[in-house]
């Protein structure tokens, strides 16, 4: 299968590198969006969804 991962605060090239992913969560199912706008939306959701769930492991786990 495949995943789609998003990096947060990482500015190096990792392209062809070997990435570990801890799987933590899951945030939504894949859709169409009606207009680049509702994408960027729905982004912008998903980042701090995701922001919000990694402080909450990170601190769960002891993580700074």
């Amino acid at each position: 299968e495949i995943i789609e991962v998003h990096l947060f605060d990482v500015s190096r090239d990792l392209y062809g590198a070997a990435v570990e992913v801890e799987l933590i969560g899951w945030l939504r199912a894949e859709r169409k969006f009606d207009s680049l706008e509702d994408l960027r939306n729905q982004l912008a959701d998903d980042r701090e969804r995701a922001r919000g769930a990694l402080a909450g492991f990170a601190h769960r786990e002891g993580k700074p």
